[in-house]
């Protein structure tokens, strides 16, 4: 089963960072790691250099180039014993770039 996460969470990273065109070449697809139960891939507006990877245990991954780092670990505060439970997504503030305002789900 991690495979199958590992391949649906690159495949979301890979379409959010490849501008879709008529004509565009065909995507290619690399292993950017492993994640525990990952459930949302996003970015901030305008970000390109940085990846976000929410994951049902209450973290938030960034990949950043080849590096990765814990961005938010709230789990103490979230319950993922269930299917439906879990920390499930995250957004950006529009203006993120200068409030450093994020959401989480």
């Amino acid at each position: 089963m991690p495979a199958v996460r590992r391949a649906i969470v690159l495949a979301i990273a890979t379409l959010m960072l490849v501008p879709v065109a008529a004509h565009a070449a065909p995507v290619t697809l690399a292993t950017v790691g492993d994640f525990a139960s990952p459930v949302y891939v996003t970015a901030p507006l305008g970000d390109t250099a940085r990846v976000f990877v929410v994951e049902k245990g209450g973290t938030i991954q960034v990949l950043h180039g080849a590096g990765r780092g814990t961005f938010l670990d709230i789990t103490s505060k979230v319950n993922s014993t269930d299917n439906e439970r879990g920390l499930l997504s995250m957004a950006f503030a529009l203006d993120y770039s200068t409030s450093g305002l994020f959401y989480v789900y």
